[in-house]
């Protein structure tokens, strides 16, 4: 049928499957720094591996905005309330654990007494306000989840100057005039890597949030085809292989990426849809929560063992080796803590069916 993307409303595997991808980039990134960015000098994508985060924000706003979009149509305090918890239920569980896996892990080396980890910030961390406050200590990651929290709590409002016009114009111009304020603001300023903190953050949040959920009124209009995943895959290139553009540039192809993907119906479709890739798509937040605390471990390792500058062919080795080891970890962790303490904040909701 025209006008509809046909994606289910429970569940979404190629969009699912992209969270994997979107996951990887920041873990290979982050590991790839941990001995001297070797990797990246001949591995491109990997320089821009911060970008899997505005992968999340994108695709966050269009997934939500499939699932509850209806909170633009018919408000009411009651379903703004559940889809809180809901979210809350999502990011919580996860967030709270790396957070007490960093503590135990700094209180038994001794370090408390750092600035880096200084416990009077731990209140903004367990409210989830921590990027709003200007704070990157303890999980530094999780900046991007108190960012999405404030995405959540704004949605409604978002979904209701997207929507509410007949004419895609305005919500088009909306958006743009966002992006042109993000590029005056703190684009030229910090750039897109370094908006992780304050009012750098909180821009590139609302306005790369309220592009997937534009993205997700467009697609709307447009039936799949395996023309869209030629253009996923051209778009993609030139986010992480072309140098040289503008931030707002590459979070705009990031975009037409996104959208892309979701309006896929071959081959894309249908490698992000295949079930151990859908599966570590389930897993790609618990990877990309934990991977920090783990990494602290890593550095550790290497300097006990003298692997601190090993040199590319070591480091493409012991890179390949630690993200298959945190993959692994993170999917443990998925199944056994954080898909039953979802279930188990999920049923705490008044009127909750099981």
């Amino acid at each position: 049928m025209a006008g509809s993307i046909h994606l289910p409303k429970s569940d979404v595997p190629h969009l699912t499957g992209l969270r994997m991808l979107a996951a990887g980039l920041v873990l290979l990134l982050h590991l790839d720094q941990v001995y001297g960015n070797e990797i990246q000098k001949i591995l491109t994508p990997i320089s821009y591996g911060h970008l899997g985060v505005d992968i999340f924000f994108i695709l966050g706003g269009l997934i939500i905005a499939h699932v509850y979009g209806i909170l633009a149509k018919e408000f009411s305090v009651t379903e703004y309330g559940r889809f809180i918890w809901l979210r809350f239920a999502r990011l919580y569980p996860v967030h709270l654990f790396s957070l007490v896996l960093l503590f135990v892990m700094v209180s038994a080396r001794g370090l408390l007494d750092t600035n880096f980890w200084d416990t009077s910030t731990i209140p903004c961390h367990l409210l989830l306000i921590h990027a709003w406050c200007g704070d990157l200590t303890w999980n530094l990651p999780a900046w991007s989840i108190s960012a999405e929290w404030l995405a959540y709590l704004a949605f409604p409002a978002v979904a209701l100057l997207v929507f509410h016009s007949k004419n895609v114009a305005f919500p088009v111009g909306l958006v743009l005039g966002g992006l042109v304020a993000f590029e005056l603001l703190v684009s030229q300023d910090v750039g897109v890597a370094k908006s992780f903190l304050g009012v750098p953050a909180l821009v590139r949040i609302s306005v790369e949030f309220s592009i997937g959920v534009l993205v997700y009124r467009l697609v709307q209009r447009v039936n799949p085809s395996w023309y869209f995943d030629v253009l996923a895959v051209l778009s993609f290139a030139v986010v992480f292989f072309v140098g040289q553009i503008p931030d707002t540039l590459r979070v705009l192809t990031l975009a037409v990426f996104v959208g892309s993907v979701a309006l896929s119906d071959s081959f894309v479709k249908r490698i992000l849809a295949w079930r151990p890739v859908v599966f570590l798509g389930h897993a790609s937040y618990a990877v990309y929560m934990i991977h920090f605390p783990i990494i602290k471990l890593i550095q550790n390792f290497n300097f006990q063992f003298g692997f601190e500058y090993p040199g590319l062919l070591m480091a493409s080795f012991l890179v390949a080796i630690w993200a298959v080891l945190i993959t692994v970890i993170a999917s443990f962790l998925y199944v056994y803590y954080e898909r039953p303490a979802q279930f188990w904040l999920r049923a705490r909701w008044p009127g909750h069916s099981k």
